[in-house]
């Protein structure tokens, strides 16, 4: 993502998601590596959703990857996709395929 954009992601979907759940894990009270999970909606389909047209067998451009991602932002702002603040450990626990304990 470039950094403009995951600002404004913070900013205006994750930061009020995080502020109604008091900065606390909604499962387990943790307030540590806290995430905002989507609920209905899997990431990866809203990044397809958000594609922009003719991107089947290349890679994006630069101009096409700020588009895609600007897209994401505002798919979230306009869908306002039901979600979840949870910490780390939770977060696994929903997703065990993506190891999150391995990356830094």
């Amino acid at each position: 993502f470039p950094s403009h954009d995951r600002c404004r992601l913070y900013r205006e979907w994750k930061y009020p998601a995080l502020h109604r759940a008091g900065f606390k894990c909604q499962r387990c009270g943790s307030s540590g590596d806290l995430h905002v999970h989507h609920n209905d909606v899997r990431m990866a389909s809203i990044i397809k959703i958000c594609q922009p047209e003719g991107l089947v067998d290349r890679e994006a451009t630069w101009e096409e990857t700020v588009l895609w991602v600007e897209r994401v932002v505002d798919w979230h702002l306009e869908n306002e996709p039901s979600s979840e603040v949870l910490c780390e450990g939770c977060h696994a626990e929903e997703h065990p395929s993506l190891n999150f304990s391995s990356r830094e």
